[in-house]
């Protein structure tokens, strides 16, 4: 992932995470099976990001994919916390806040089309200045 040629932070990212920090901490959960938790993170020290993030989780490392929400459980388990102690802020309904859901954890969808769903228990943003 740190490797590829172009790595590039969601637009409003860093204000978000910047505001976001201040107050809470923040952890990244990747659906990456290719890449180690080493690897995230330096993607993430490559946009500037990695100094809002206290800690990585990732397919490779838990061996759980993400769309079980088993995958939520074991990092709130790793964390010595309860799932619904997080909140999952994520692009995919069927990769990160479907999941999340099932698991007990609250999620919010960044749905940067304004793609239209008829299900009233997804919270929706279009953009991350919305956190």
């Amino acid at each position: 992932m740190f490797e590829w040629d172009k790595v590039q932070a969601v637009n409003g990212a860093h204000e978000a995470l910047d505001k976001l920090s201040n107050k809470h901490e923040i952890y990244i959960a990747t659906n990456a099976g290719d890449s180690s938790v080493l690897d995230i993170e330096q993607a993430f020290q490559r946009v500037g990001l990695a100094k809002y993030v206290t800690g990585y989780f990732c397919k490779a490392s838990l061996g759980i994919g993400k769309r079980d929400a088993e995958f939520f459980n074991e990092i709130a388990c790793q964390l010595k916390r309860q799932v619904s102690d997080f909140v999952m802020v994520g692009d995919s309904l069927n990769n990160d806040i479907y999941p999340a859901l099932m698991a007990g954890m609250d999620a919010i969808w960044l749905n940067t089309l304004s793609i239209e769903i008829n299900d009233d228990s997804v919270n929706q943003i279009v953009s991350l200045y919305q956190l």
